[in-house]
């Protein structure tokens, strides 16, 4: 019978405590419990919830802990008549229902947001008319201004923390940007662009602006073409990674617990589900309905929740 090092070409590895980050499929033995563990793919599936919003939204800033604690804010609701209304309300979310909150110094949509925490987020960016580049931060209780973007524009892709977040891309007027921003608690500073190219709706997650993992987004030209190309940053670069294993997909939503351990869903087009194991993409059970800019900023802190 062939034995683990036979199949995987090495040894269990011995350590005296269980990774702070494992990979997919990774086995170890934990020395001082004297006992072998591994972490296995969990293929999770989609409940619906009974609590709906009080305001129906898309494009908004999205922050939580988890399935049962969260905060949204900002967006657009499709009104009767047609047309659209920018929200200013936030809500927050217990796990059984939304309750409405201290509005947003600013209303706006397409915002980039940060948090891992229903009471300690970040909103950046966006558009009412002109696109703005004001932050704000939220405490639980209330939004307070914080130093702006260096750039102006909407359609972020957002990640890290209330303290330490990354603003990646987004659009301006008619053209597109790559400029990258990381906001250390006080102030914004542009690092290195994104690869490729330009693109808006870039989806990402990660725990601080040195850690981020971001994929999909799309340009515009006559007509939108979608990305699955997927990259890391390090806090200095970007290195090229494992295309998702959906063709092609721009605003997403997400969640992490870290850049190794990552849930991707909806977005444009479709249910699909992907998990990131820190080497690959594997699909997952699909969502039940078509989503796109549902919660795509936010950075839950678990790829199972």
């Amino acid at each position: 019978m062939a034995d683990y090092k036979t199949i995987f070409g090495q040894k269990i590895q011995s350590i005296s405590s269980d990774p702070s980050v494992a990979v997919t499929g990774q086995v170890w033995y934990n020395s001082t419990t004297a006992s072998v563990k591994a972490n296995i793919f969990y293929n999770g599936v989609w409940a619906t919830g009974s609590a709906t919003m009080n305001n129906g939204r898309k494009n908004a800033g999205s922050a939580g802990a988890g399935a049962t604690a969260g905060v949204v804010a900002g967006g657009i609701t499709l009104m009767p008549s047609g047309q659209q209304a920018n929200q200013n309300a936030p809500e927050t979310y217990n796990g059984s229902t939304w309750t409405t909150a201290n509005n947003i110094n600013s209303t706006r949509r397409s915002m980039g947001s940060a948090g891992i925490s229903s009471t300690a987020a970040l909103i950046f960016g966006g558009y009412l008319d002109p696109y703005t580049s004001n932050s704000e931060k939220w405490d639980g209780t209330n939004w307070t201004a914080t130093p702006g973007l260096n750039s102006a524009r909407d359609n972020i892709g957002g990640a890290g923390t209330s303290t330490s977040a990354l603003a990646i891309a987004g659009q301006q007027g008619v053209s597109v940007t790559g400029q990258v921003e990381s906001w250390n608690g006080s102030s914004w500073t542009v690092g290195t662009s994104s690869p490729n190219v330009e693109k808006l709706w870039i989806t990402a997650a990660g725990k601080s602006n040195s850690d981020v993992l971001a994929w999909g987004g799309a340009t515009y030209s006559s007509g939108y073409t979608y990305y699955s190309t997927c990259y890391l940053w390090d806090g200095s670069s970007w290195t090229t990674k494992n295309n998702t294993t959906v063709a092609s997909r721009a605003n997403s939503g997400k969640a992490c617990s870290s850049t190794n351990a990552i849930l991707n869903f909806g977005g444009s087009p479709g249910t699909a589900t992907e998990i990131w194991d820190g080497t690959s993409w594997t699909a997952g059970n699909a969502l039940p309905v078509t989503q796109s800019s549902a919660g795509s900023n936010g950075s839950g802190p678990s790829s199972t929740a």
